[in-house]
């Protein structure tokens, strides 16, 4: 099924780097316009060869900031990996998130059209349009939580983790509920993620829908926590100090830490050098049941970390050139070759790199002058040598 798609404005936000585009697609499986954002990593331009991760932010306006934020800070932290991020702009909650129709309730229960919008339209065009590596992440609040565990147990496979902020899980007398569990009941093995919190819903508060909502989760959490699959990763968190509102603010940061656990690279591992580095990131595909590459800036760091701290300048150097050899394009990479060889002597391979480094730059990059110094030291050094 194909979808008309056109691109209305764009506007910049949070750095120079890091764009947000506003989109637009005329819906065949609904004949109406939805509205989307996207914001794509701030290597995305630079490293041209790296495939990242989708998350799919539903409630774009309520926290859609907030959530660039908090994956920006974390990704530039090396706590997890970059992300593009589509943030699903809504107009019709109660119609496109609920699971099933309530008599008293018109234009409600349409969970499953607007499910069918996102898997055979909007994923195919991200997919299409940006250099995705498959991993998608759906996310969630309120009714929204609700559509995104509806949508673990009705489309298991489509997303690789689910968010799901104090979801609406009154609903339909916890009809969500209900599915969820049985759904994993019917699984031996599901390698996904969840991550589900709830604030002092029924606490607070002596409304019908917010006790059962309390409940319901208590319950989902309960069963879960015994009767998981193999391979499927749970968090929960019961957050009663907080409020209905306050946890999307919370949940997005402990979301993403619980899934990149163990994203970190340690310096331990640094310090041992190239093979304990891709075993580690080989252990973390295994976990989070997709290839995790490292970035160039990462690896750029960890084979300079030899340079910056005094320790292997051998080991600095097969790192780096481990990855020169899958982007032979960067010139901060060929730089970084130039100044550990210097650092170890070997003067000629130095230049060699540091003259690569000035032609893949132009004299506007942000490195080039500091390359412009770096080969005139370096070509002073061998004439003093």
């Amino acid at each position: 099924m194909s979808a008309f798609l056109l691109i209305c404005c764009t506007n910049t936000a949070l750095t120079a780097e890091s764009i947000i585009t506003k989109h637009s697609i005329k819906s065949e499986v609904f004949v109406e316009d939805f509205n989307f954002y996207v914001k794509l990593p701030t290597s995305y331009q630079a490293d041209s060869g790296h495939s990242y991760p989708t998350i799919y932010l539903l409630d774009n306006d309520q926290y859609m900031q907030l959530f660039f934020e908090i994956t920006d800070i974390l990704s530039e932290g090396g706590l997890m990996p970059e992300f593009i991020i589509v943030g699903i702009k809504h107009q019709h909650r109660l119609r496109d998130f609920t699971p099933t129709a309530l008599n008293d309730l018109p234009d409600t229960g349409g969970a499953d059209k607007f499910l069918q919008y996102i898997e055979t339209e909007l994923i195919p065009h991200i997919t299409k349009q940006y250099s995705t590596n498959g991993f998608k992440i759906l996310a969630g609040h309120s009714m929204a939580g609700l559509f995104t565990l509806h949508t673990m147990q009705a489309r298991p496979e489509l997303f690789n983790a689910h968010f799901a902020f104090s979801p609406s899980l009154y609903w339909d007398n916890q009809t969500t509920v209900k599915s969820v569990m049985a759904f994993l009941k019917s699984r031996r093995e599901y390698h996904n993620f969840l991550y589900m919190n709830m604030a002092n819903e029924g606490l607070d508060d002596p409304y019908d829908n917010s006790v059962a909502m309390r409940n319901g989760y208590i319950e989902l959490a309960k069963y879960i926590e015994q009767n998981a699959p193999e391979k499927f990763r749970f968090a929960a968190e019961h957050m009663e100090q907080e409020y209905h509102m306050s946890t999307i603010a919370v949940g997005p940061f402990y979301a993403l830490r619980s899934l990149y656990r163990k994203f970190p690279l340690p310096t331990a591992k640094i310090k041992q050098g190239l093979e304990a580095i891709l075993l580690h990131y080989q252990a973390l595909s295994v976990e989070v049941g997709i290839k995790i590459t490292p970035t160039q800036s990462r690896m750029y760091n960890a084979g300079m970390y030899h340079l910056w701290a005094n320790e292997d300048l051998e080991k600095g150097l097969e790192i780096l050139k481990h990855t020169v050899a899958a982007h032979p394009e960067s010139d901060s990479l060929h730089d970084g070759l130039a100044q550990l060889y210097a650092a170890n002597g070997q003067l000629n391979k130095a230049l060699q790199h540091s003259e690569i480094s000035l032609k893949i730059a132009t004299p506007a990059s942000a490195g080039y002058q500091n390359y412009k110094r770096r080969y005139e030291e370096i070509k002073n050094m061998i004439k003093a040598d």
